[in-house]
């Protein structure tokens, strides 16, 4: 049950921000004005080293820190502005799911949420474009409450070989932390992940 309560969160989040996109009348072909883009794919691998306080590494949950590498399926969510035919700033979702063996078979969703700014070389269609961006990071472990995000960092390159069709590869860097018993023990989190996507995008 909690671990689909955790997916459910994040499932609820991003359709969302598609519903929201979906209301939006204004597209015309042209990467000037609103952006609404979708994707899904694969995380070849995905990174979290946990820190915990020895009541939890006597508790059960493994030795201090817990590294978590895995593969993941991957994805993004993007609605943003286009500046111009080159230029956009876009607020992704970039997330990947897995189960953590390491801890117990958890349900972890972890990615970063925040703008980026993507420039295309050319026109739209057949362009290479790269994005990067600074927001937050989060982490988000089966029966840990309140996990508090970090800074994130978000950047990468694509092919947008038709004007509504993106390939990606994005890289994800940041930290979390959760703050247990009292205000010395905290949990502390660093994560990385590598994501292809095929993304399908509406200007």
């Amino acid at each position: 049950m909690k671990k689909r309560a955790v997916l459910n969160k994040y499932i609820i989040a991003n359709l969302t921000l598609v519903i929201i996109a979906s209301t939006i009348s204004a597209f015309d072909g042209k990467r000037e004005g609103t952006i609404f883009g979708i994707g899904g794919g694969t995380a070849p691998y995905g990174n979290s080293t946990v820190f915990l306080p020895d009541v939890y590494s006597q508790g059960g949950f493994g030795e201090s820190p817990v590294k978590i590498r895995t593969v993941a399926f991957a994805i993004n969510l993007q609605l943003g502005h286009g500046l111009n035919e080159k230029n956009a700033i876009i607020l992704n979702a970039n997330m990947i799911i897995y189960q953590s063996d390491p801890i117990r078979d958890r349900l972890v969703v972890q990615g970063f949420l925040g703008p980026t700014w993507n420039h295309y070389f050319a026109q739209k269609g057949n362009t290479l474009f790269t994005f990067v961006g600074v927001g937050i990071y989060h982490f988000q472990l089966q029966e840990l409450e309140d996990v508090k995000p970090g800074l994130g960092l978000l950047f990468g390159f694509g092919y947008e070989f038709s004007p509504n069709y993106q390939i990606t590869i994005n890289y994800g860097i940041g930290r979390a932390s959760q703050i247990e018993l009292n205000s010395r023990e905290k949990i502390k989190v660093t994560n990385k992940h590598i994501s292809i996507l095929f993304q399908a995008i509406k200007f």
